[in-house]
């Protein structure tokens, strides 16, 4: 422990017995307390990837029990299984509801470890951890702790983790074993997440090999070194054991996803630059929540003055000059992570989907923390500073908590679209009744957007009735392999298909229409019609059938979609295409035999 560390910690124990504190106390209990009730009041439909989940955890202690994570469109799974073990506890005690309050509790439980671990550090250090993940909930929201989707579960944990790594460098054996705890949570549950979390827990076992080599204790370091891979053992067993019980193994098919790009390439360094611009820039996506709905507006601040890599800069001079090492433990963290986050936001493949950006909320979050804590250090120094640093830093916890009281719990993005709960409401039902008189087994196919959340509401609302139906086996990664069939062996098979897709099933007397779902009016049909068409007015169709020059039209705008969404600037066409190609034109279809 640092000397100034020593200093901070008498006065501020005065804090104690502060009013602030309660007030902290009371709006910590009534913040946790309203997120329980309201989420047990929701009516909470899964539907697309939230019902899959929900299949994988019902899934647990089972025969077909999980040893891998949630699906990806690159045909994969994420490395481990711990978001389906851990949820599958409340999901049997409470329902669907289940899910949600078990999300809850792990972002709870992340913030509450960081906390603890961060007590050794000093209660100013306490408190500046305690006052950025307040902040941190405000940008996620009260409603947003309860929401189970992958890329968001790992938002805190990742910020646990560096809490950790942190920690674990001041000599804190629990420090070093939640980072390595939260770090393979974070990894196993989305694999973006897993070059961050190997650089922290790296850098970790780097520091406690060292130690334990050279340090002045030598037996404890190693004891720590031997309980946190012992810890990483158990929480990667899961997804080893899956790799060498089966073929090719998911850990397999990852690396071959790192080493050749994946299908459709990565975005670059350039892309990157932007993104890391953005989460560091002024704009403090992290505190306000703001979340843009389009890649481009990730994109749109190549200029953006990276405020909190300067700021970190000057932190660090400070500690230099200050000595404050355990402040200078904290930039060296988040220095070492957003170089890392820099690199694996230039290395995502596809579409740049908001989602998948979220981590860099965890890392500024870290960064702006190690400048505010260095910051309380030279201020807390002065004559009576401790004491004033204390009570502001408080005060500060006590607004940001009230001002996550006072946004309230906003529980719509935990449920479906609008549309895509029309669309279930319009299709599913009906399909489910065709279902009830047709051969078994029933195969249902669909495609990758609202068409296979549909699907999936079909599947499930099928199989709850009691009929016989599954997808293709070739799915099994997404819902497992008991809901799925060999497509040879099915009598029915029962086809959701979208947009353009659905002219072609009409033009097949093989295929009868069960039922249509448009959320576009005649005019908006027509409207994006007419922007496909300009799109793909360069494809080359001559000389091919009518089919072919179908599947070159909608390459043609799938290029052009790519390449729009890669602009820092979206095209006013590209705009209004994608607001109303979001919109579901869904229909369902019925034949005998396999598709």
């Amino acid at each position: 422990m640092s000397s100034t560390t020593a200093r901070i910690r008498g006065p501020l124990r005065a804090l104690g017995r502060s009013p602030l504190l309660a007030v902290v106390v009371a709006l910590v209990i009534a913040a946790a307390t309203w997120l329980v009730v309201r989420t047990f009041a929701l009516d909470w439909h899964p539907m697309g990837d939230y019902r899959n989940l929900q299949f994988r955890v019902a899934d647990v202690g089972g025969a077909h029990t999980p040893l891998v994570g949630p699906w990806s469109r690159f045909d994969w799974n994420h490395p481990g299984p711990w978001v389906f073990w851990l949820l599958a506890g409340p999901y049997r005690v409470f329902g669907d509801a289940g899910i949600l309050l078990g999300a809850a509790a792990v972002n709870l439980a992340s913030i509450v470890a960081a906390i603890a671990v961060s007590r050794g550090a000093g209660r100013r250090w306490t408190l500046v951890v305690a006052v950025t993940a307040a902040l941190l909930c405000g940008g996620i929201g009260l409603g947003g702790l309860a929401d189970p989707w992958n890329p968001y579960l790992v938002v805190l944990p990742t910020f646990a983790m560096g809490v950790g790594a942190w920690r674990a460098i001041d000599g804190s054996r629990a420090g070093a074993l939640l980072a390595v705890i939260a770090g393979s949570f974070a990894a196993a549950t989305h694999f973006g997440s897993v070059p961050l979390a190997a650089s922290m827990v790296g850098l970790v076992a780097l520091v406690l090999v060292w130690r334990a080599w050279r340090g002045p204790d030598r037996d404890r370091d190693v004891r720590t070194l031997l309980w946190c891979a012992l810890a990483g053992l158990v929480l990667w067993l899961p997804p080893l054991i899956e790799q060498v019980t089966s073929s090719p193994g998911n850990l397999r098919l990852l690396t071959s996803f790192v080493l050749e790009g994946g299908r459709d390439g990565v975005n670059g360094f350039g892309s990157g630059l932007r993104i890391m611009a953005r989460s560091f820039g002024g704009t403090f996506d992290w505190i306000t929540g703001h979340s843009p709905s389009l890649a481009n507006d990730l994109l749109a601040t190549p200029w953006a003055i990276p405020l909190a890599l300067l700021a970190l800069a000057v932190a660090v001079v400070v500690a230099v000059r200050r000595r404050d090492r355990t402040g200078l433990n904290l930039c060296a963290v988040a220095a070492v992570a957003t170089i890392i986050e820099l690199a694996a936001m230039s290395r995502i493949s596809g579409p740049l989907f908001p989602a998948l950006v979220r981590t860099t909320w965890s890392v500024a979050a870290l960064v702006w923390m190690a400048v505010l804590g260095v910051a309380v250090g030279a201020v807390a120094a002065r004559r009576d500073g401790e004491r004033r640093m204390g009570v502001a830093l408080t005060a500060v916890l006590a607004v940001a908590l009230a001002a996550l009281l006072v946004r309230g719990i906003d529980t719509e993005p935990l449920g479906p679209p609008a549309d895509w709960a029309a669309a279930d409401a319009a299709i599913t039902a009906a399909v489910v009744a065709a279902i009830a008189g047709a051969p078994a087994p029933v195969l249902v196919v669909n495609g990758f957007w609202t068409d296979g959340a549909v699907g999936t509401e079909v599947l499930a609302a099928a199989r709850a009735a009691g009929y016989g139906v599954h997808r293709a086996s070739s799915d099994a990664f997404i819902v497992g392999p008991q809901r799925t069939v060999d497509p040879g062996r099915v009598a029915t098979t029962i086809a959701v298909v979208a947009d353009g897709a659905i002219d072609e099933y009409l033009a097949d007397p093989a295929w009868r229409l069960i039922v249509r779902y448009d959320a576009l009016s005649a005019g908006e049909r027509a409207e994006l019609v007419a922007l496909e068409a300009a799109a793909t007015a360069g494809a080359d169709t001559e000389g091919m059938t009518a089919e072919q020059a179908q599947a070159a039209r909608r390459a043609a705008l799938d290029r052009w979609s790519a390449e729009q969404s890669r602009r820092t600037s979206a095209s006013t066409e590209y705009a209004r295409w994608r607001e109303l190609s979001l919109r579901v034109n869904l229909a369902a279809f019925e034949r005998s035999g396999p598709p």
